[in-house]
């Protein structure tokens, strides 16, 4: 489901992987949020509970590229370092270049297989927003701007080269 800066897709995993502990089902829920969505309280809330629950089948996702729809990260509401304020709340933490497969494959291996115990699992995954294409690339201005045809296929020149 979207919930975009709402805020409401951590909790609702958070749901879905009690379910699966409830049920001694061995799946995970998977969530990805936004660094920007870190600032809505409602996410807070939710770390908090699933560290205190121990949610071991819940991982989440955060895409760290400093954009969100209103600026950069920085300068709305900057809150990193999110690792320590994350392992406070009781989760297990990885942090990758979410640019490489191979660190994301390998970081969804140790979230699913080698974690640590009884706790969620974060995936502090640093991207760059629209990372090849040359007039998007680290933009805050395309965070939510639609492509014309014509910038459709530029685009698509650029990350086929």
């Amino acid at each position: 489901m979207s919930t975009g800066s709402l805020g409401q897709g951590l909790s609702v995993g958070i749901g879905q992987a009690q379910i699966l502990q409830t049920l001694g089902r061995d799946h995970f829920s998977f969530v990805i949020l936004g660094d920007g969505e870190l600032n809505s309280g409602q996410v807070w809330e939710a770390i908090a509970y699933a560290g205190s629950h121990q949610c071991r089948q819940v991982v989440a996702i955060i895409d760290a590229n400093g954009i969100q729809n209103d600026g950069r990260v920085e300068d709305i509401q900057n809150i990193t370092p999110y690792i320590p304020k994350l392992n406070a709340f009781g989760w297990a933490v990885t942090e990758i270049n979410g640019q490489d497969m191979k660190e994301v494959v390998d970081a969804i291996d140790w979230a699913t297989c080698d974690a640590p115990g009884d706790r969620p699992r974060c995936i502090l995954a640093h991207t760059t927003k629209g990372a090849g294409v040359s007039f998007m690339e680290n933009k805050v201005e395309w965070h939510s701007h639609a492509l014309s045809d014509e910038e459709y296929q530029k685009a698509c020149e650029e990350v086929m080269q």
